[in-house]
């Protein structure tokens, strides 16, 4: 079943939604290729009921059991389950949490709570991105960046520029792990200017909106300047609809090219050079994995 179809499910009772499981698992188990499946069911439904309904009354309820029982055994799939056992262990949750919900509660309550564990389970994930800093070597690399790092070479540098390759959800869930790791970044005591990558930001709403204007404000007051690059057109179209395309100001958003996937942070380096003045040191922050952006550098 579909998820266009899960919550209309969610709306029967009990019954009726295992009946339309048990018919959908059959569809798939004989191949059927479209709904037209759902009409012949229901044209062969009525047509036995016609023929065979008042005979049905004769039949062994512990027979008709006994069907029941065989088509809910042919349901269950253990390759599916080992493989929900095994792949993760967010699957693993919501599958055992259903399980027993279904054991000792209704069906209702088990679809349910499958349904809400698996939802918060996401939005744990979604709200956790990780930074990792990188900075440019002598040799024009990139050199991972760690405070703990013994050797000098890695120490954390200062940088007068810095680069946040923001990659992953931005919706109201990651806000909060996002916000903090940014202001940790425009906290440096040098940093003049800082450059937003927004090329794999996914989910742009509202809340990232705020959080971009907020971080606008604090690099003003601190007589610092805030540019974005790598904007795609969706993102684009949200910024300015929200009015932080003027906040910012037109001449520090740069716009994601398809054709050149490096021109706009390009742009945007060259437009942080052009107001220093002067060559500076730059610092990559860059999101995982490493190889990949490194790569893209």
């Amino acid at each position: 079943m579909s998820h266009a179809r899960l919550l209309p499910a969610l709306c029967l009772p009990a019954r009726l939604r295992a009946r339309r499981w048990r018919r959908s698992t059959l569809a798939v188990n004989t191949n059927a290729r479209t709904t037209i499946f759902n009409i012949f069911t229901a044209i062969f439904t009525v047509v036995a009921l016609l023929l065979f309904g008042g005979a049905i009354a004769y039949v062994p309820k512990a027979t008709l059991a006994l069907i029941v029982v065989y088509t809910s055994v042919t349901l269950i799939k253990p390759h599916v389950i080992k493989v929900a056992l095994k792949s993760t262990m967010s699957d693993a949750i919501v599958f055992l949490t259903t399980f027993f919900v279904g054991v000792f509660a209704t069906l209702d309550d088990a679809i349910i709570t499958g349904v809400v564990v698996s939802i918060l389970l996401f939005l744990r994930k979604a709200s956790t991105p990780e930074v990792v800093e990188y900075s440019i070597g002598d040799d024009g690399g990139l050199e991972k960046v760690g405070e703990a790092s013994k050797s000098p070479k890695h120490s954390r540098p200062t940088p007068e520029v810095s680069i946040v390759h923001v990659e992953g959800n931005m919706f109201f869930g990651a806000s909060d792990v996002l916000q903090n790791q940014i202001r940790r970044i425009a906290a440096e005591p040098d940093l003049k200017v800082l450059i937003l990558k927004l090329r794999n930001a996914i989910n742009f709403d509202a809340t990232s909106v705020l959080d971009i204007a907020e971080l606008r404000k604090t690099m003003v007051e601190k007589n610092r300047v805030l540019m974005i690059c790598e904007v795609r057109p969706d993102v684009m179209r949200v910024l300015k609809s929200s009015g932080v395309y003027d906040n910012v100001g037109a001449e520090n958003i740069f716009e994601n090219d398809d054709d050149n996937p490096t021109l706009s942070a390009a742009r945007a380096i060259r437009a942080s050079l052009k107001y220093l003045g002067e060559k500076p040191k730059v610092s990559i922050y860059a999101a995982r994995p490493a190889e990949k952006t490194s790569g893209e550098e």
